[in-house]
């Protein structure tokens, strides 16, 4: 008997396509593998319409994600930069925080949760209540969490050669290297709201080289 497939289109999010072609890439998974996944409530022929508008259900994307074991954002453009404007060392961090390999589908739901967590341990211990925190905007909310990652990097930088698990310590700055990325691809520097860089302004040749 053949599998029904959902047709509803209910709760549409926008994604990157060229983002999520290199993650079903590096995972060795095609367009029609996912198709065929039981798991996936999409057709072949559905999947490669959802991939030429570049959106579809938030559910589907989400499954999708789970099964190439990537993190979502990534795949919705969310740390897109322009790289041309980058310093060799700021497109060098982007690509060792920002592989496909090292944003595992599940490292972005716990570290969402333990970003909040963590956040309000921080301002909590200094005296400073979550309230305080959430009366401030959007993007004065982000460029406080960029410079507390910053001055809290560089002081453990200091006093270690490397993470717990044996990575380089720069991975320390993977973090701070994703909020300085969402900051600089969505608002301009009086903190007004900008629109995302397109695909083909993005460069995968540091992707390739690792």
């Amino acid at each position: 008997m053949a599998r029904t497939k959902g047709a509803k289109n209910k709760g549409k999010v926008k994604f990157s396509s060229l983002m999520l072609k290199q993650a079903m890439s590096y995972k060795g998974k095609s367009i029609r593998k996912l198709g065929d996944d039981s798991a996936i409530k999409a057709t072949e022929k559905t999947l490669r319409t959802y991939i030429k508008n570049q959106e579809m259900p938030e559910e589907t994307l989400d499954k999708i994600c789970e099964i190439l074991d990537v993190d979502i954002n990534l795949v919705k453009g969310k740390y897109n930069r322009d790289f041309s404007k980058m310093s060799a060392n700021e497109r060098y961090l982007f690509f060792l925080a920002h592989n496909p390999k090292r944003l595992p589908y599940m490292k972005q739901k716990e570290r969402e949760n333990k970003n909040g967590a963590y956040l309000e341990s921080v301002l909590t211990g200094h005296g400073i209540s979550m309230k305080q925190y959430e009366a401030l905007n959007d993007y004065d909310q982000l460029c406080m969490e960029i410079a507390l990652e910053d001055r809290i990097g560089s002081v453990l930088e200091k006093y270690f050669d490397e993470l717990a698990n044996g990575d380089d310590i720069q991975e320390i700055y993977s973090w701070w290297m994703q909020l300085v990325t969402y900051r600089d691809n969505n608002y301009d520097s009086e903190g007004n709201k900008i629109p995302p860089i397109a695909d083909e302004d993005i460069d995968f040749e540091y992707w390739d080289e690792e």
